[in-house]
């Protein structure tokens, strides 16, 4: 097959585009849409979250504590908790890690509803480039990376 010309290709874009319509075999369902019963796996964290936009009684919560610190990491998701590990590595001591949920991990944990268990987000890391050595040196320190191959590539744990 030779090339196709500019001519031809427009006329079977054109030809395909005024076919697209017959493709559709269903039709919209007649009436009000259909109610899909849902709701948050994690129902405290939009409670957290509005009542920065909402008037709040100080008096809800309890008493402050004051503390001075180096470093405020605000997020306890996978950038997070790697930030606070590479300043603890860095030498600094006086950090604290603020996080809305009860959990760290972010969207890097899992769900359960009705003994159904389910990812929230990212669950896997892909192996890391050669030029990525922050991330080789995170995951040689958690022992994920086990050492490297003669071609220089990351051995992980099985």
């Amino acid at each position: 097959m030779g090339p196709v010309g500019r001519r031809s290709f427009l006329k079977t874009l054109l030809a395909g585009s005024a076919a697209l319509p017959l493709a559709c075999t269903e039709r919209p369902a007649s009436g009000s849409a259909r109610h899909v019963d849902a709701r948050f796996t994690d129902a405290v964290s939009p409670t957290r979250g509005h009542l920065l936009r909402q008037p709040v009684d100080p008096t809800q919560f309890s008493t402050a504590t004051e503390a001075t610190v180096d470093v405020l990491v605000i997020g306890g998701g996978v950038s997070g908790v790697a930030a606070c590990w590479k300043l603890r590595q860095a030498g600094v001591q006086r950090l604290l890690l603020v996080e809305l949920a009860d959990g760290l991990g972010g969207d890097a944990t899992a769900g359960e509803t009705d003994g159904f268990v389910f990812p929230l987000g990212a669950h896997y890391i892909n192996v890391p480039p050669v030029e990525a050595d922050c991330v080789h040196e995170v995951l040689s320190d958690l022992e994920v990376i086990t050492g490297y191959d003669a071609a220089g590539r990351p051995v992980v744990h099985p």
